[in-house]
């Protein structure tokens, strides 16, 4: 069981770990779904403008919500690079992504990653309740995570180490390292420790260590949890192609409409 301390992205290392750590095979997925939708789009969870980017460089007016400002702080250097046109059709806020309040105006809302899952259960729930709010009835929430299957397999990767990325924060050389330590099948928990080992000026070094709990829903209830929240399922998809989601897929991407 982990001890660290809770992992929360505030360490600006941390949330370089993170800008780094992820891929863009969804994006082709959810432009597809932004031209079906139109504008304005709401991203939960929007860490470093990984989608939202382009997005707007696709034409679309897009805010995202995100707690960090660490993580919000490499999204605005991102976007203060783009042309300027781009730049205007962006919006960040910081806020809880289950505690945010917007009139009913978005088209379309989405929630990338596995980001559901670093809510507890009775924040997912508040979270798409904030997300009903602010959608229009008939309009889509797409929500990517991976399946009961992923996890399943994530425990032969016990104690492995999972990444190892070297860093230059500030002029200080500084490495991190993320692992799974702890996985509960049947309570659907699965926590994750990243070490951050800094260097200073004399090559002194200073570790320390931080958890992540990843709350896990499977397909039935992820269902039932969107239609508590006054959703109703349209789609259920197990890759970003949206092919028809069946056991053994890794991944579950869910589509609803809000009523």
């Amino acid at each position: 069981m982990c001890t660290g301390e809770s992992l929360n992205y505030s360490h600006p290392i941390c949330a370089r770990h993170y800008s780094d750590e992820f891929f863009d095979a969804d994006i082709p997925m959810y432009l597809q779904r932004a031209r079906t939708n139109g504008s304005p789009i709401l991203e939960l969870g929007c860490g470093t403008g990984r989608i939202l980017i382009p997005l707007a460089q696709a034409g679309f007016q897009v805010v995202g919500i995100e707690l960090y400002p660490s993580m919000l702080k490499i999204a605005r250097e991102k976007i203060a690079e783009l042309d300027e046109p781009v730049r205007k059709r962006i919006k960040l806020i910081q806020a809880d992504m289950s505690d945010f309040c917007f009139k009913p105006r978005f088209n379309m809302a989405y929630i990338s990653a596995n980001t559901i899952f670093h809510l507890p259960r009775r924040k997912q729930r508040k979270c798409l309740e904030c997300v009903y709010d602010a959608l229009k009835p008939g309009d889509e929430i797409l929500i990517d995570c991976e399946s009961h299957t992923s996890m399943i397999t994530a425990q032969e990767c016990i104690g492995l180490l999972c990444r190892c990325d070297d860093y230059d924060e500030d002029g200080k050389p500084a490495s991190v390292r993320s692992w799974i330590t702890h996985i509960d099948v049947k309570s659907h928990i699965m926590q994750m420790r990243t070490e951050v080992a800094e260097k200073d000026c004399n090559n002194n070094i200073s570790k320390r260590t931080y958890d992540n709990t990843f709350h896990w829903l499977d397909k039935d209830e992820m269902e039932q949890l969107l239609d508590r929240c006054g959703f109703r399922v349209t789609g259920i998809y197990g890759d970003w192609d949206m092919r028809r989601f069946s056991e053994g897929h890794h991944h579950m991407i869910f589509a609803a409409k809000r009523l």
